[in-house]
């Protein structure tokens, strides 16, 4: 198995359409659609991080520096999305792999990571060292977000509120 980092300023089109593959498997849509919430949403220096296995995909995440205000403090999280396993390796470990490798490029830049979640995937994330938070009130580029939010080796898992600037 070998692992790739690559900032989306160094993106080939080969490792788009590795991405869009593995993603297509868990939401189905369009391959031009994929491709315009990639422009619209990815920055250049966000990562992209695959794993392969004899050179085909086998799971992905993406890395990106998101701006948050936390009960009126301003920080910049690092958020992780569109995590997603090739179905053929599904329950391997591949995805909680695939995470612990991204928190860990998260620790090293000495930062703290969150993530949207819907409720049914939280206990795959905590098991991988996200911690579930309760928030009175959560935004989402200014609009009201009611999923669940999750934050890297968090010891603090109350908050009032929380305002995200940017989708990932």
């Amino acid at each position: 198995m070998s692992k790739k980092v690559i900032t989306n300023a160094d993106l080939t089109e080969k490792e788009r359409d590795y991405i869009i593959y593995l993603k297509n498997q868990h939401w189905e849509h369009p391959y031009e659609s994929q491709i315009s919430w990639m422009i619209k949403n990815h920055l250049q220096d966000d990562k992209h991080v695959l794993f392969f296995e004899d050179d085909k995909p086998i799971s992905y995440l993406y890395i990106a520096s998101v701006p948050v205000e936390i009960d009126q403090k301003r920080q910049v999280l690092f958020g992780i999305g569109n995590v997603c396993v090739a179905t053929k390796k599904k329950g391997t470990g591949i995805g909680r792999e695939t995470v612990c490798f991204a928190n860990e490029l998260i620790r090293k830049e000495s930062g703290r990571g969150i993530l949207l979640c819907h409720g049914n995937l939280t206990g795959f994330y905590q098991k991988c060292g996200w911690r579930e938070i309760e928030v009175n009130k959560a935004f989402l580029l200014g609009e009201e977000y009611f999923h669940k939010i999750m934050l890297l080796d968090e010891e603090t898992l109350k908050y009032n509120t929380i305002k995200i600037e940017r989708n990932f």
